[in-house]
């Protein structure tokens, strides 16, 4: 369970690395590309380390169990304004718009042994940090499921920039 007493400066590139590195051989013997856009500066968040690193997983998995052989999973980590990104794209069949709404829903799913615990938890470790999870289409088919949650720059850009204007 994630506690905001016990957060800490977390580096989300190294929490994507990590999840990266521990299902890359899951990835290959599934015979899967993987292609990964990430931050080669630290994309820093005030966070519970773990419970990123279990969104990561999550969403690593569901990309892998929704991918065609050959398929290809992007991930990508870094900073969209104000904001740390972690998103995970396949291109697997795409989720139908009957059920985009519901994915994040506790206890929704659509797999017949599923438990609809594990995108539930995404949204709820990602509104614990401050942010959302979402889900967006992905033109040529397949999903991109997103992870947005204040990035600590943001508050240092801030910070400066108050500084700046009290020394003017």
């Amino acid at each position: 369970r994630a506690n905001a007493d016990a957060f800490g400066e977390v580096d989300l590139t190294s929490v994507v690395n990590v999840g990266v590195k521990g299902l890359l051989p899951e990835i290959e013997r599934r015979g899967l590309i993987l292609e990964t856009d990430v931050s080669e500066t630290p994309v820093v968040v005030s966070g519970d380390r773990p419970r990123l690193e279990q969104c990561v997983v999550e969403y690593l998995s569901n990309a892998m169990e929704h991918s065609p052989e050959g398929g290809t999973i992007r991930v990508y980590c870094g900073y969209e304004g104000d904001s740390a990104v972690i998103a995970v794209e396949d291109d697997g069949p795409g989720v139908p718009k009957a059920v985009r709404e519901r994915v994040f829903d506790l206890f929704f799913t659509t797999k017949p042994a599923g438990t609809g615990i594990g995108l539930a938890t995404v949204m709820r470790i990602a509104r614990l940090h401050g942010g959302v999870a979402g889900l967006d289409e992905v033109s040529a088919g397949g999903a991109r499921f997103t992870i947005q949650i204040p990035g600590l720059r943001a508050t240092s850009r801030r910070r400066d920039s108050s500084r700046r204007t009290a020394a003017a």
